[in-house]
């Protein structure tokens, strides 16, 4: 795992430099850089394999093509031989060197061969051309800046930000998407300048920075005609063989475990491969409605390990904000993100790589959502009464404690008149809502939200192919916002802060094609969520100890927010601060505020998403 960056045109050692000590967290056990007189290229290399001869830049033998590669190649060996077979000569054991030789025998082709987490930089001399490829799930992260005058790419956005902060912008579509779903999507980021390389997607970039784009990555989306009775086994042996994958390296491995059924059906897989060695930890939380690791003890002394308890200690709120704010690129309004950041970082003391649960709900449609939408499909005929409901739903008071009675019951009543599945979702687990966004962000309308909300989900799922069945539509319109955009993003910087790598097994691309064609017969259920997963499980664990009800990773924000973090948040929506920073109107924030205060409502979403910009407005825009 690794940080790369680099930029076209005449060579800059002391921009090379600042790139490359930008990413040193990315990369902390060694760096390489290349120049010549077209491109330069940093790296900075955090060691997993082939831990002697694995340093980068990596050169083709006739050393016309020159390249960088961040994340892991989990079929490189299978590569290696074909390559091997067909005359190519390496000089390591790396996997990295297979992507060189790889597109010198096949040239782009190459990336839809590989099956891992990766972003890829390439100096192709011969053409003259600058390639840079994503992963096709969109685990690893690339950006780039272009003007007429320059091309930056980098793993971060802040390394570009650190070099330009003086002309980037603002992208108000952005904002948008931020304060809708709490992060920016797949092409896009917060600024108008700097841009996603797009997940399962390469950009060929020449000398005069004219950018040519192609996907190498559509799933199969034909539904398969199965067997109900052999589904649970195909689908055990595609995890088992994902995560045996996944425990390849030279450098100590372990597992985040919490109580719920992805990371211990994960667990599962590695006590079945006899893998005694990985290490396993949970987060042991101060706050008893978000604590899980009893749970996660008792899975993992069902199968003879000992787990590591790391301490989530949720009272620091200004040390936790403040943490975030210096991870994240751009607004990110995860609240995860604080106990991953922690867990990272005392899992780093024990290990180099980790593995995790990620993907488990968007694949296995393991969210509450999913269940809610069905209640509210059901629920059509009565919605005269739906007035009444919503009323109703919103008069039952939230402690603030983790997504409690009220709070679940007043995130319902806002989606409830939504007709469209995908807004309705949006209502639900977003921040601010389509009605309200025009009121908090200045000259934007309605008609903008919904038109960008609908393109936002559409062009994702049309640009897939022709999807066949409800459950795909679900679980890659899951994939294209909630799980690449927000999941992945958090997974990776809090992870990579430490220089500890996040594997997700569940996220093996050829698992997520074969999940995503089981019929809907067979994986979708009015009444309960995660039945082919659950049933995987109990291959290998009593039921009383498989999760019933989801859980996550959380903090107590709603708590905070009136409490250690409420008089900077005053000071954030102070009329006269807002005025002059010209974003947003002072109205509906002040008066969210004041009811979350009074316990009229839980607006914890809302104003977190906001506190969050703010500080991230502070440090990188003032």
């Amino acid at each position: 795992m690794c940080g790369i960056a680099g930029f076209l045109g005449q060579p800059n050692r002391e921009l090379l430099k600042k790139l490359s000590q930008t990413l040193i967290h990315r990369g902390p056990d060694d760096s390489g850089e290349y120049e010549d007189g077209f491109v330069s290229l940093a790296f900075r290399r955090m060691s997993v394999l082939d831990l002697d001869q694995g340093n980068q830049p990596i050169f083709s033998n006739d050393s016309q093509l020159v390249g960088i590669v961040n994340g892991e190649i989990y079929n490189y060996r299978e590569l290696r031989s074909q390559l091997i077979q067909l005359g190519h000569k390496f000089k390591s054991n790396s996997d990295s060197e297979v992507v060189i030789h790889g597109y010198r025998q096949w040239g782009t082709n190459i990336f839809s061969r590989l099956r891992g987490m990766f972003a890829v930089a390439l100096w192709d001399s011969n053409n003259e051309n600058l390639i840079l490829a994503r992963d096709s799930i969109g685990k690893k992260p690339l950006h780039f800046f272009q003007d007429k005058n320059s091309f930056i790419f980098s793993s971060e956005i802040k390394t570009i930000a650190e070099v330009h902060k003086n002309i980037l912008k603002i992208n108000t579509d952005s904002m948008i998407e931020y304060f809708s779903l709490e992060s920016v999507g797949n092409t896009g980021t917060i600024y108008s300048n700097i841009y996603k390389v797009e997940a399962g997607h390469f950009l060929v970039v020449d000398k005069n920075h004219n950018i040519t784009k192609s996907s190498f990555w559509k799933p199969n989306l034909e539904i398969m005609s199965i067997n109900k009775n052999n589904l649970v086994d195909q689908v055990d042996l595609k995890i088992g063989d994902s995560v045996k994958k996944r425990l390849i390296a030279d450098v100590p491995i372990g597992l985040f475990l919490s109580g719920g059924i992805d990371s211990a059906t994960i667990l599962a897989k590695i006590s079945a491969l006899g893998r005694k060695d990985v290490k396993i930890f949970t987060a042991k939380f101060d706050d008893d409605s978000y604590d899980e690791s009893a749970a996660a003890k008792s899975i993992a002394n069902s199968f003879g390990y000992q787990i590591i308890e790391l301490p989530i200690v949720s009272r620091k709120a200004q040390e936790s904000l403040d943490s975030v704010i210096e991870c994240i690129d751009e607004p990110l309004a995860d609240p995860a993100i604080i106990p991953q950041l922690i867990l990272s970082k005392y899992a780093k003391e024990h290990v180099d790589v980790v593995l995790t649960g990620d993907g488990g709900d968007e694949l296995f449609l393991g969210y509450p959502n999913f269940i809610a939408h069905n209640y509210v499909e059901l629920m059509k005929v009565f919605k005269p009464f739906f007035s009444t409901t919503k009323f109703i739903l919103n008069q039952i008071p939230s402690r603030g404690n983790y997504f409690d009675l009220g709070f679940k019951a007043q995130r319902i009543s806002r989606g409830l008149n939504e007709k469209d599945y995908w807004f309705r979702d949006f209502e639900w687990r977003g921040a601010f809502t389509r009605r309200d966004l025009p009121k908090l962000i200045k000259s934007i309308e309605i008609s903008n939200v919904d038109s960008l909300l609908q393109k936002r989900i559409f062009s994702e799922l049309e640009s897939l192919g022709s999807i066949q069945s409800k459950s795909q539509q679900i679980s890659y319109g899951y994939l294209a916002t909630y799980l690449r955009d927000n999941v992945l993003v958090k997974v990776d910087r809090a992870t990579m802060r430490y220089g500890l790598e996040a594997r997700s097994p569940l996220l093996d691309v050829d698992l997520f094609e074969f999940v995503n064609r089981i019929p809907d017969n067979h994986r979708l259920s009015r009444i309960g969520s995660k039945n082919i997963l659950k049933n995987v499980l109990r291959k290998y664990l009593p039921d009383y100890l498989i999760a019933k009800n989801k859980h996550g990773l959380g903090v107590p924000v709603a708590k905070w927010l009136n409490f250690e973090l409420k008089d900077q948040l005053l000071d954030f929506m102070n009329p006269t601060y807002l005025n002059n920073q010209g974003l947003f109107d002072h109205v509906l924030i002040n008066q969210m505020q004041r009811q979350h205060l009074s316990g009229r409502y839980d607006y914890r979403k809302e104003l977190w998403s906001f506190l969050i910009f703010q500080r991230w407005y502070a440090k990188w825009m003032n």
